[in-house]
């Protein structure tokens, strides 16, 4: 996959990424299970390393969930909400911020560290 964002009900599988514009960022599902974004160097992870991460998934309630095979949530960015939405976007932007937004409206961001 080489594109910048996902929208509502699309996912990253292991070993597929979302990459900035210009070319200086990359957000990867890396198949150790880790979900990272890297710049020269990591910026920011979801801490999940050999926990067998099957796959990354922006969801129609607001919330971005990495699943294992047993559909069992590892990570999640605890943006849900009852409203259902689908215009949800994640974007690996320029700057390096992973950001995710609903209605073009910023609800979480994985910041660098």
């Amino acid at each position: 996959m080489n594109q910048n964002s996902l929208s509502t009900d699309q996912e990253l599988r292991p070993g597929e990424s979302l990459m900035s514009l210009n070319g200086n960022y990359k957000a990867i599902l890396q198949t150790d299970g880790n979900f990272v974004v890297y710049g020269w160097a990591p910026l920011w992870a979801s801490n999940t390393w050999k926990k067998d991460s099957h796959r990354l998934i922006l969801q129609s309630d607001g919330n971005l969930v990495i699943y294992d095979k047993t559909i069992k949530p590892l990570w999640a960015s605890d943006t849900w909400s009852n409203e259902i939405s689908h215009r949800m976007r994640l974007t690996m932007q320029d700057d390096g911020r992973l950001v995710l937004s609903k209605d073009g409206k910023e609800t979480w961001a994985a910041e660098k560290k």
